[in-house]
């Protein structure tokens, strides 16, 4: 399975079209986040993104995958809001 950081990583370069953009939004360099997402495709085993366009696209599986990432994203939020909840 793919880590939180690889989600956060691939969420940042799809809002942000670019995989520079993304790495700044991250806190990271440019090939350390594309090195994670390249790591994260070969996981899933398909590509997440087109890179072989001028523009960035999302690959049909990407557009599948992007919304279900949401969602997990999401489910770390109330995770986190509940376990502050019951920490007090």
């Amino acid at each position: 399975m793919i880590s939180t950081q690889q989600i956060s990583y691939i969420l940042a370069v799809a809002d942000s079209g670019s995989f520079s953009r993304a790495a700044v939004q991250c806190f990271v360099t440019q090939p350390t986040l594309s090195m994670q997402i390249k790591k994260a495709e070969e996981t899933l085993g398909f590509p997440v993104f087109h890179r072989d366009t001028a523009k960035l696209e999302l690959s049909d599986f990407g557009k599948a995958l992007i919304p279900i990432l949401r969602q997990i994203q999401g489910d770390f939020g109330t995770v986190e809001r509940l376990t502050e909840q019951f920490s007090g």
